[in-house]
């Protein structure tokens, strides 16, 4: 196995820093739109239930 160099090292920690931060933006808009969906679901199944136990349609 060869030697890698120190430029060659400096070269590709900084391509990688530079896909770091986007990738960070990504899984976190990710995560949020995730808690996004969790809220809808729980609004709508608390509307489903409301809607068949209302007084009104009994």
């Amino acid at each position: 196995m060869g030697i890698v160099s120190q430029e060659a090292i400096k070269q590709f920690q900084a391509l990688m820093d530079q896909v770091d931060e986007p990738l960070k933006r990504t899984f976190q808009a990710a995560a949020i739109w995730f808690h996004i969906m969790d809220i809808v679901f729980i609004i709508s199944s608390l509307a489903i239930s409301w809607q068949f136990n209302c007084p009104t349609n009994a």
